[in-house]
């Protein structure tokens, strides 16, 4: 899909809210910029606790975990998220760790994104979540 005059992407249907956990604020910055280049609203936690609140506060249509997070780590994280809301968020570990995709699937992720992650990978997969008809 190419970008529109404003440098963001098409959008296909409303913006997704995403949460992104990672306890690298440079890696929340990026995240949350590619995001926002799709179209989407993003929004950053770097603990557990702070990203089950914001979860809490303005659930999100898909969340993009990191694993291995200070004081907990992201599975711990993706089971209380299907624990508390209501409407089940679209799970996607992203993590710098290979290897891991059987663990990430069978843990119930969605999808698994090793970092770094490509930028037309992420905004395809947001795309393929946004509905055209909201």
């Amino acid at each position: 899909m190419t970008p529109t005059s404003d440098g963001t992407r098409p959008r296909l249907g409303r913006p997704l809210r995403v949460l992104i956990l990672d306890d690298d604020p440079a890696v929340c910055d990026t995240l949350a910029g590619l995001v926002r280049l799709s179209g989407h609203e993003a929004r950053t936690a770097q603990s557990g606790a702070e990203a089950i609140a914001q979860a809490l506060a303005s659930p999100p249509d898909v969340a993009l975990l990191d694993i291995m997070i200070p004081g907990g780590d992201g599975y711990a994280v993706a089971r209380t998220l299907r624990q508390v809301l209501a409407r089940r968020p679209v799970l996607v570990v992203v993590t710098g760790r290979a290897g891991l995709e059987d663990r990430s699937i069978s843990e119930g992720f969605d999808h698994h994104l090793v970092k770094p992650v490509e930028p037309d990978l992420l905004a395809a997969l947001l795309d393929r979540y946004a509905d055209p008809t909201d």
